[in-house]
């Protein structure tokens, strides 16, 4: 049983990264979904596609190093606007949030004025 779906497409994502695979197939759900655009609108991947229950992320070669979880089923993260991190890796890295507006990258989130659950780094 799958208890952490979003924890499993950053795996996923990882994996394949490690291994030089192009693309990579993730079970659809709404989240992970907002979550690979956004790893696409900062170049982290190059194309995310959607189908009926897959989503089809293209990776670009050696661009992420690691992803990590923070807010976990178990234990959820949360952080106000002015307590977000937005400078993570010196610059090359994102922190991704869920706010009430949506699926959003730290910094985004920080100048809306928007806290919410820190749901992954990226590097």
């Amino acid at each position: 049983m799958q208890t952490d779906p979003i924890a499993d497409m950053l795996t996923r994502i990882r994996n394949a990264q490690r291994v030089n695979k192009r693309t990579v197939r993730i079970p659809y759900s709404y989240i992970k979904f907002e979550i690979a655009k956004v790893l696409k609108t900062h170049g982290f991947v190059s194309d995310v596609d959607q189908d009926e229950d897959t989503i089809l992320v293209t990776l670009i070669k050696d661009r992420i190093t690691d992803l990590q979880r923070v807010s976990r089923p178990g234990q959820r993260v949360f952080a106000k606007a002015h307590n977000l991190e937005t400078n993570l890796k010196q610059g090359y890295g994102r922190v991704i949030v869920s706010t009430p507006r949506g699926v959003l990258e730290s910094r985004t989130a920080r100048q809306e004025n928007l806290g919410g659950e820190i749901l992954c780094k990226v590097w």
